[in-house]
């Protein structure tokens, strides 16, 4: 883009000219801080840290942070991790720390910046690894944005900062009805477990769990192939699906009829964050004719028997969270699950038309959280589009 077609007050700048990047590195040993911060601390797309450790949970050099700095995930920045730290404290070596360069920026514009769909698109380009891709400092410093002027920048964060505040009250909200939520949980499945009526077995009886296709090994088929949809463990998450990026991938017509999900499948991630192992939700073929990555693994339950919304609920249970905790494999801050334990998991249920009675009172409670969560997600885009023409 040339100086003539740039939009009146916007100028192109490179990254290293608005923020610095510190890294001082520190013993937790020998810190005399009381907070660690680690990037399973981070929640995507939020600038607030709503939970931490203690130096004292890890090892290892871990890099200095001071308050109003910023935290960016700049390992597998695709989770988009970028917040600011409200106390002097430690994080992890996997993260930057920055802060802004006031001469070019004002201060607080920079992490709403950095949450852009402009900037992490960016971040996630120039990522270098394909198992724990990892930004490098030098090749960020040196990409160029189009950003606003000063005047601008405070125009918009007077916008963003107001979209902020009302976030953190929807969050108000969300942790009270949170809080019902899983007190009525908690409570129908505790009684059931002590009702002889309620039926006890294995997941594995009552449906058939299915690995999907290796993605890895698609090739160029010597018979016609098929571009076709495909769900990875990014467009899963715990009660959710994200549907707004689907991938395709060429396949033969034969491997579509074998990997393809069905209306109801429950469809669980292998693998992901220690506190999130076990994340799933329902398949209603809201894609005909997609399937799955062999990283997801497509429950589908005996229907007579066990209803795909009861089991989603069920997992989200006390009964569930134990589970899953209990059998994770871990790595690192990840966690990952295999078929065969998943074929384990208790179920227990009672008849099919309690299961619906059951399922209709959590849909009611579940449907604030619901609405809740869109509308943050519809000020965080809103936020986003803010920071770009």
């Amino acid at each position: 883009m040339t100086a003539q077609q740039l939009p009146e007050g916007w100028q192109m700048v490179k990254f290293g000219e608005i923020a610095n990047h510190i890294s001082k590195r520190v013993e937790p040993s020998e810190t005399e801080l009381d907070i660690y911060v680690g990037l399973e601390h981070l929640d995507p797309d939020d600038l607030r840290i709503k939970r931490h450790g203690v130096p004292s949970d890890v090892a290892g050099q871990k890099l200095l942070v001071k308050k109003g700095q910023i935290i960016f995930g700049k390992r597998r920045a695709y989770q988009r991790k970028v917040a600011v730290a409200d106390w002097d404290c430690i994080c992890s070596a996997h993260a930057m720390v920055l802060e802004a360069n006031p001469d070019n920026i004002v201060p607080d514009f920079l992490p709403f910046f950095m949450q852009s769909d402009a900037f992490m698109s960016r971040a996630i380009a120039i990522s270098e690894g394909s198992l724990s891709p990892t930004i490098k400092w030098k090749a960020l410093s040196n990409q160029s944005f189009l950003f606003p002027a000063k005047n601008i920048q405070e125009k918009l964060l007077v916008t963003a900062k107001k979209a902020s505040e009302v976030e953190s009250l929807l969050d108000e909200v969300s942790k009270s009805s949170t809080r019902i939520y899983h007190a009525v949980l908690t409570d129908i499945f505790r009684k059931g477990l002590g009702d002889p009526s309620w039926t006890r077995c294995e997941l594995g009886v009552c449906s058939n769990i299915q690995s999907g296709l290796a993605i890895s090994a698609a090739r160029v088929f010597d018979e016609v192939a098929y571009e076709i949809p495909y769900l990875r463990v990014a467009n899963v998450y715990d009660g959710a699906l994200d549907l707004t990026k689907i991938k395709k991938v060429k396949a033969t017509e034969t491997m579509q009829e074998r990997y393809k999900l069905e209306k109801g499948d429950v469809l669980i991630a292998e693998g992901g964050d220690f506190d999130k192992v076990g994340r799933g939700h329902i398949w209603n073929d809201e894609i005909p004719g997609a399937i799955h990555q062999n990283h997801l693994f497509a429950v589908r339950l005996d229907k007579d028997k066990l209803l795909p919304e009861f089991f989603n609920y069920m997992k989200a249970s006390f009964i569930g969270v134990k589970y899953f905790l209990g059998i994770a494999q871990r790595t690192t801050n990840l966690a990952t699950i295999n078929s065969a334990q998943l074929k384990k998991f208790p179920c227990v249920f009672p008849s099919i038309e309690k299961q619906r009675e059951i399922v209709k009172q959590l849909d009611a409670i579940s449907s604030g959280l619901i609405l809740s969560h869109s509308a943050k997600a519809k000020i965080r885009s809103l936020c986003r589009a803010l920071m770009e023409v």
